[in-house]
């Protein structure tokens, strides 16, 4: 980026603004983005914390959606004149499913 700004250099005021600058944001962002990659346990961390997050988002999600639309199932399909035959078999197969699950 420096061999970028060397043509600049007619006015050296504005060059050395310009590479002061320069300096600044060197010296924050960079050094920031060195130090995430100098801790490499750092980084396993952070990302090993977001994919918790992720998968324990995921897993809450899915059970809220099974759960209402298991309340849905039982408490408004399964009324209907043709599809709630179909729907109070697959309400019949959930209780006995449950039914068979081992409790600690």
């Amino acid at each position: 980026m420096i061999k970028r700004l060397l043509p600049f250099r007619g006015s050296s005021k504005n060059f050395e603004t310009l590479m002061q600058s320069f300096e600044r944001f060197r010296g924050r962002e960079l050094d920031e983005f060195r130090n995430y990659l100098d801790k490499p346990w750092r980084v396993v961390w952070i990302n090993f914390l977001a994919g918790t997050a992720r998968g324990l988002g995921f897993w809450l999600g899915a059970a809220a959606v099974i759960t209402i639309s298991g309340f849905v199932l039982k408490k408004y399909l399964t009324h209907l004149p043709i599809a709630g035959e179909f729907f109070q078999a697959v309400q019949r197969w959930i209780e006995i499913s449950i039914r068979h699950i081992p409790r600690p």
